[in-house]
């Protein structure tokens, strides 16, 4: 099975060929695209399930990269990106599903959410 990085590679150098551009040229589109994050394959995002104030991270779809969002998460926490710790956050759904970013903003949104989801 091929590393993240090579993953990473094959996605730029086929990004590179379908849009007739460098290496270099494909991951900067992707930087601007999805941020920094991007060119990892994964980025922060506010959850689009109805939790739009709560940054998580998320797999970037389209790159194919991870399996799935848990996957891109824990990436993301290899590549230093501090998040919530899975004992620490919400396992009701929608939340079990997502990878939160760990601030003490985050945590209150989070926190909210929860609140809300719950009494709905």
């Amino acid at each position: 099975m091929a590393t993240v990085d090579e993953r990473l590679n094959a996605y730029f150098e086929w990004y590179a060929k379908a849009e007739n551009c460098t290496i270099e040229e494909a991951k900067e589109a992707t930087r601007e695209e999805w941020g920094e994050n991007g060119l990892r394959g994964y980025a922060i995002f506010g959850n689009g399930d109805g939790f739009d104030d709560v940054e998580c991270i998320c797999r970037i779809d389209e790159m194919n990269i991870y399996d799935g969002d848990i996957d891109a998460a824990k990436q993301a926490a290899k590549d230093g990106i501090k998040l919530i710790p899975w004992k620490e956050q919400p396992k009701c759904y929608p939340f079990k599903y997502y990878r939160f970013i760990d601030t003490p903003e985050n945590r209150k949104a989070l926190e909210r959410e929860v609140k809300k989801w719950k009494e709905a």
